[in-house]
Order: structure tokens, then C-alpha cells, then sequence
């Protein structure tokens, strides 16, 4: 079972605001860092991650490339062990 963030869970250097919407692959947060700026976490679903692995990469190499205001675009990859919970 994944876990869920709660509001002001730490994630690294960010804090969990919100839980924004969840789907088939994965569960999105809206955080901020410590300087009060906006990120969007996705955390992948264990079960998604293990079949999938070669579309998250793919999706990592279109993201990374990304240059414009309508999307998101990819800032970081963290990596997490949630398991053993260390952020």
C-alpha cells in the first residue's frame, strides 16, 4: 500500500500543502519550499513503478526538456525511501 502525505508532512526541503488529485500512476502535492515557492510532488505508486519504469523515464526525458508557461516543467528528481521513512 502506498503512503499518503499528510498537510505539513516534510518531504526533503519541501512541506506537503494539499493533496491535488490522484490517478492510475501516481498521487500529486502541492508544496512549497522554505522560501515559500510552489512545487508539485508526484509520488509514483509502487505497483505503477515496478510496471512501468520505462515510461517514467521517458516522461522524465520529455519533462526535463519542457520550456514553456502552460506546463509544468520538471524541476528535480527525488528520490525517497518511504519504507524506512526517510525523506
Amino acid at each position: 500500500m502506498d503512503k499518503y502525505f499528510k498537510k505539513n508532512s516534510k518531504i526533503g526541503e519541501y512541506t506537503i500543502i494539499e493533496l491535488i488529485g490522484e490517478g492510475r500512476y501516481g498521487i500529486a502535492y502541492l508544496a512549497i519550499n522554505e522560501k515559500g515557492e510552489k512545487y508539485v510532488i508526484k509520488q509514483l505508486k509502487k505497483k505503477m513503478l515496478k510496471q512501468t519504469i520505462e515510461k517514467l523515464f521517458y516522461e522524465e526525458s520529455v519533462l526535463s526538456k519542457l520550456n514553456d508557461p502552460r506546463f509544468l516543467s520538471l524541476y528535480r528528481n527525488l528520490k525517497i525511501n518511504i519504507e524506512k521513512d526517510i525523506y
